[in-house]
């Protein structure tokens, strides 16, 4: 008896649900992933089981939609929202400006009060007896 070549069906797989080709009748899943992940469901030894390419598309459509759907700022607006920016950033470096500028007067402050202190001692004397106690170098 010659061969003759089964026939090729057309089925869908049992877990992802896609067709697929195939001439063996008793095969049920499209790939052997789809067998894997049809075992972890059955036996639950896996989490969730793998979105199905259905649901994939269909995230795919939401957020298709949901971009397409925003407006998109107009020129102007966009010219407007960046002169806020900058006029925001420009405040913040006028306040950092203002702030170091007060603890450079603070710092000018105590440099003056130490001046006088030393100008002080100077007059006395004691920078004499200070610089008499430093070890003289070699």
């Amino acid at each position: 008896m010659p061969y003759v070549p089964r026939p090729t069906t057309h089925q869908p797989c049992a877990h992802c649900g896609q067709t697929f080709e195939s001439r063996n009748l008793r095969r049920k899943y499209c790939s052997n992933s789809c067998n894997v992940l049809a075992s972890y469901d059955r036996t639950g030894r896996r989490g969730e089981p793998r979105p199905t390419k259905a649901d994939l598309e269909s995230v795919v459509k939401k957020i298709m939609e949901l971009t397409t759907a925003k407006a998109k700022p107009s020129l102007a607006e966009a010219k407007l929202r960046s002169q806020e920016l900058a006029k925001q950033i420009g405040d913040d470096l006028a306040a950092a400006k203002a702030e170091r500028l007060a603890e450079a007067k603070i710092k000018m402050k105590e440099l003056g009060k130490k001046m006088k202190e030393d100008d002080l001692a100077a007059a006395k004397g004691e920078h004499l007896v200070k610089a008499a106690k430093r070890p003289q170098k070699p």
